[in-house]
């Protein structure tokens, strides 16, 4: 068993503090900003205790293991560099701009960012389909976001969720395939502007990837990967299905020929203990980190990877 501390006790930070209790650790403190008392809620709740002092956290007064932060993602970060060197798992993406993770990144702490689509069985479909493959693959993918009015300010009309969702798709492509080096090849305004953008990227090991991102659009997220023989698509990126073949027949009420394509295997990334898929995996891979100092599970992303991240998505955000 090992000991935590939980900051910010929103939805977020009560499923983690859930989720620990189910794995049998112990929590031993609940902070939380003084706004609410959702933090004296969740300290009592796991017989912990609880502060919205921050010079709390610095004075080593706690026999601790770890940090869960939860905190919403444009809230300052830079008290962690006052901390004593611990291990810290960051909701993602841990601030909004790479300059403001790069102050964290100091050497004191060990700092993992909360990407928990890695954790998902369809990511491990999707790493050993491509490992499978003799020759580089050929990847689309598609980045649709609905949501287009939230901007992180004024002046640099950055899309909210842009940063706050595509992160998790970088995350995947990066961990599957390496460094992206991608590059625009349509659209080199702003993506605001235009409402879309497309790069290209041949990696290291061959593989081609088109990322189409475009904004106003309302479809799934997609992953489509060309391998020797079959492909396998991620729609959505919860599912993954490899596609052995297509077929057609021909609709006799409608008069109209229809294709409809054939799938060999399914993975599915099911709901862990009632959330979402992946943070259930996610928590046993951090704690097992905070007893052991290895990254385990290898799918818990370091804060210099989720530093490359975001720096991907502010490429395609100019």
């Amino acid at each position: 068993m090992s000991n935590f501390i939980i900051v910010g006790c929103g939805k977020i930070g009560n499923e983690y503090a859930r989720i620990l209790n189910k794995q049998g650790h112990q929590i031993k403190l609940a902070f939380g900003s003084g706004n609410s008392d959702s933090h004296v809620k969740l300290a009592k709740k796991y017989d912990a205790e609880f502060s919205s002092n921050y010079n709390i956290l610095k004075e080593d007064k706690f026999d601790y293991d770890g940090i869960i932060i939860s905190i919403p993602a444009k809230e300052d970060l830079k008290w962690i560099n006052n901390l004593p060197p611990t291990n810290i798992l960051i909701e993602k993406p841990g601030q909004l701009k790479s300059i403001d993770l790069e102050k964290l990144n100091k050497g004191i702490h060990n700092i993992f960012i909360a990407y928990n689509r890695k954790f998902y069985d369809s990511y491990n479909h999707l790493q050993n389909f491509v490992n499978s493959q003799s020759k580089p693959c050929i990847v689309s993918v598609n980045i649709p976001e609905p949501i287009n009015t939230q901007f992180e300010d004024i002046e640099t009309q950055r899309p909210f969720n842009v940063t706050n969702n595509s992160c998790h798709i970088i995350s995947i492509l990066r961990g599957v395939f390496g460094k992206l080096n991608l590059e625009k090849t349509f659209n080199k305004n702003k993506l605001f502007i235009n409402r879309s953008a497309l790069l290209n990227s041949i990696t290291s090991k061959g593989h081609i990837i088109n990322l189409l991102i475009s904004l106003d659009e309302y479809s799934n997220t997609s992953i489509k990967v060309k391998g020797d023989k079959n492909s396998l698509l991620l729609q959505p990126i919860e599912e993954s299905k490899e596609i052995i073949g297509l077929n057609s027949e021909i609709d006799l009420k409608d008069n109209v020929r229809k294709y409809f394509q054939l799938f060999g295997e399914t993975k599915k990334s099911y709901c862990d203990f009632g959330f979402k898929p992946g943070f259930y995996k996610q928590v046993e891979a951090f704690t097992k980190f905070c007893s052991s100092r290895e990254n385990i599970m290898s799918s818990l992303t370091k804060i210099e990877e989720g530093i490359e991240i975001i720096k991907e998505i502010e490429y395609f955000l100019k």
